[in-house]
């Protein structure tokens, strides 16, 4: 059967691809003689509006001019008589209703604009009948709307298969977390003593109809009895609200070629159910909310119920908390303050907040390492880029950023319901990309040619409630924010091969200003390297031997019109003597512990390592517990951190979605070596002199080796000096 779309004045009909010229207006509505309503009624309701086309530019009103005018029915009854009917009441004019285009509407000409119309909908659904052919039935809401741009500006797109919902409007009830039109389930709460709601979707392309069931058993749309937009359902808890939209075989005004009917439909379920009020007074100012964990790295945000000022400074901000949800967590922040967030325990009605005067979320605590948070806890950051955080787009690609804190805040290291700091994303360098958003996620926008350095942090936060890992955690430390270079429309041909180190997992230690790195980049041609903006010439072993840095250093590889950029981090360690050997003090859990993602050291397998020689073995607290026993003289060289991971391989954590992450209940296992740690020199007795000065007192061979141990025989104690003699 042809399919119609009729456009006013300016008029086109468009028939099978073809155009034909025609003097019209819109008139587009759903073959509704199939459907078969909730309850029966004997009237319909017009309403005509208009809310695209001002006073300002022309047109005689604005807003509504008739609001759901009731007309009762008659058998028959097409939209075209009920709008007459409509229109002879109030005492306005309209013109063409009695065919199948209408130009005129209270005074308002389908012609106002260059490409105006009068359009109408049936219950929301812009469909292909004519007005005057269209019959209406008991409840239907026929809504007449001018639009400026051919329906374009009323939300209709014939060439769009989007069959999803921007907005559910919920009258005595509130969905307990915000709503998603790609998402599907949700849990509905009822106001106070209500037992009846009604439900108002919004159709996101309103060629497609969607219909709202209660109870719907099965899948069978079009027999179940459904309900007009907006009218009351009587509820109770356990009741299922389903709203079925752009159902396969339902009639709808998408045309594009052979894609007629090739669409996906949305089915939205809404449960009614029990909930437990929760209530936070904070100050004023303050952004107060309330979070349930869906999946690791996926996390609902519950929507208040109430508001309320309390006259001194404060408020108090209200939630139903879904008896069917669970992993509650609260968060409270303000401006230049540090963010209070915690652990819901269930059970639990009520929390006060309070944020002190020298609150700053800059801070960098001290953490004690004998207990509690403190033994696992560092202020670094995962990013989901890639190995070099390096980024190719073209311009007008777009690329959504995601940051992990590490230590990764948690209630415990099993239960694991993530809470997350406040991020920022700053350009530092360049002009070549726009970045937006907030929280754990930003979209970087590609605008022009050129590269553009960004770098991501987070402020200081504080977590209290039902968690034996509370207090302070702090502010992102300055050597270990997140950096990435985005090149935007740069050759993308794979000229380069870069060496194998990951600039998240991996860290050039050091125990002086700086360390070294020997990089060896592979082309077919010539290369020239870049570390922070100096040229860096080959050395005889064919490596370009690069100054690190603490912090993040920038290394460029250039050959002909390519370019690859990568970051590597700088580390300065200190060295500790202990009873046995040594401690290293500065390091960086390399692969740290990530919900469902990376569980490092199980069976405490996390160590320092040269060679045969390591430390006894950690697991989450390796930073703090990477003591090295030395037995034997010699020389200790290239050192690394050795990880056994169980989860998933390492870069996992840069293929999180917005659906999150469950537990792994398959996990693999993994085993690494990271990082490069200093050379050490193990020496005894007067050995350490003779071997360091020549026969002129010249330091010669300490300059090989960043620390030197000197062993005692008689009591096993050890001795480390950094680049100095030892003096007695």
């Amino acid at each position: 059967m042809p399919r119609y779309f009729f456009v006013a004045e300016r008029g086109i009909i468009m028939k099978n691809k073809k155009i034909i010229s025609a003097a019209a207006a819109v008139c587009m509505i759903i073959s509704s003689s199939h459907m078969v309503f909730a309850n029966d009624k004997e009237e319909v309701y017009v309403t005509i509006e208009n809310n695209t086309l001002s006073v300002s530019d022309g047109a005689p009103w604005e807003g509504e001019k008739i609001s759901r005018y009731v007309v009762p029915i008659s058998s028959g009854m097409t939209v075209s008589e009920a709008t007459a009917i409509a229109l002879s009441e109030n005492e306005l004019s309209g013109a063409g209703l009695e065919g199948s285009w209408v130009t005129e509407l209270a005074g308002l000409n389908g012609s106002a604009t260059e490409m105006g119309s009068w359009m109408y909908s049936v219950n929301d659904y812009f469909g292909g009948n004519t007005c005057n052919m269209q019959t209406v039935e008991d409840g239907d809401e026929i809504v007449w709307e001018y639009s400026s741009s051919w329906g374009s500006d009323l939300g209709t797109d014939y060439m769009n298969a989007d069959t999803s919902l921007i907005s559910i409007d919920i009258d005595g009830g509130t969905l307990s977390t915000r709503f998603d039109g790609e998402k599907t389930e949700y849990y509905l709460t009822l106001d106070e003593n209500a037992d009846r709601i009604s439900v108002d979707p919004t159709m996101k392309n309103r060629y497609f109809q969607a219909r709202v069931y209660k109870n719907l058993s099965g899948t069978d749309y079009d027999s179940a009895e459904f309900y007009h937009h907006g009218e009351e359902i009587p509820v109770a808890v356990g009741d299922k609200i389903t709203i079925a939209c752009g159902v396969k075989g339902w009639e709808n005004g998408f045309y594009y070629g052979d894609q007629v009917q090739t669409v996906d439909e949305h089915i939205y379920v809404l449960e009614v159910c029990d909930s437990a009020p929760y209530e936070i007074t904070a100050p004023e100012n303050s952004t107060v909310q309330v979070f349930s964990q869906i999946k690791n790295y996926n996390n609902a945000e519950i929507m208040m119920s109430d508001s309320e000022n309390n006259g001194d400074g404060t408020k108090t901000v209200r939630f139903d908390l879904p008896d069917k949800m669970k992993n509650y967590t609260y968060r409270v922040s303000a401006e230049n303050k540090i963010t209070k967030a915690g652990y819901i325990k269930t059970g639990d009605s009520e929390l006060n907040i309070t944020f002190s005067e020298n609150d700053d979320p800059n801070s960098r605590p001290q953490y004690d390492t004998s207990s509690g948070m403190g033994k696992y806890a560092e202020d670094s950051m995962l990013l989901n880029i890639n190995s070099q955080n390096y980024l190719r787009l073209k311009s007008g690609d777009e690329y959504t950023v995601r940051a992990f804190r590490t230590w990764q805040i948690v209630n415990s290291t099993t239960a694991n319901i993530i809470i997350e700091p406040d991020f920022h994303y700053n350009i530092v360098d360049g002009d070549s990309v726009e970045i937006t958003g907030d929280g754990n996620t930003a979209v970087v926008k590609a605008v022009k040619s050129g590269v553009s350095v960004i770098e991501v942090t987070y402020d200081a936060i504080e977590i209290g409630g039902n968690t034996s890992l509370g207090g302070l955690y702090g502010a992102s430390d300055p050597d270990r924010t997140g950096l990435f270079i985005v090149n935007v429309d740069g050759d993308e041909s794979d000229k380069i091969t870069m060496p194998d180190w990951d600039t998240e997992f991996d860290t050039v230690y050091f125990t002086g200003e700086s360390g070294t790195y020997e990089f060896k980049p592979q082309a077919d041609g010539e290369i020239t390297v870049e570390c922070n903006g100096e040229t860096i010439e080959r050395n005889d072993n064919g490596a370009y031997e690069l100054t690190i840095n603490a912090g993040n250093n920038i290394v460029s590889a250039k050959c002909g019109d390519t370019v690859e950029y990568t970051v590597i981090k700088g580390g300065k360690v200190e060295f500790k003597d202990t009873e046995n050997g040594f401690k290293i003090n500065g390091l960086h859990m390399p692969l740290p512990k990530m919900a469902g993602v990376y569980n490092p050291g199980f069976g405490s397998s996390v160590k320092t390592q040269y060679g045969d020689v390591t430390s006894k073995g950690a697991q989450y607290d390796y930073i703090n517990n990477n003591e090295v026993s030395v037995t034997e003289t010699g020389t200790l060289t290239d050192g690394v951190i050795y990880v056994k991971n169980m989860g998933y391989e390492k870069g996992a954590h840069r293929s999180i979605t917005e659906d999150g992450m469950g537990p792994n209940f398959n996990a693999s296992s993994y085993e690494y070596s990271f990082s490069s740690l200093p050379d050490i020199w193990v020496s005894s007795g007067n050995d350490i002199f003779t071997a360091c000065y020549d026969e002129n007192g010249v330091m010669t061979n300490i300059n090989k080796y960043d620390h030197i141990i000197e062993n005692d025989e008689s009591d096993r104690t050890f001795v480390w000096n950094s680049m100095k003699p030892v003096e007695r």
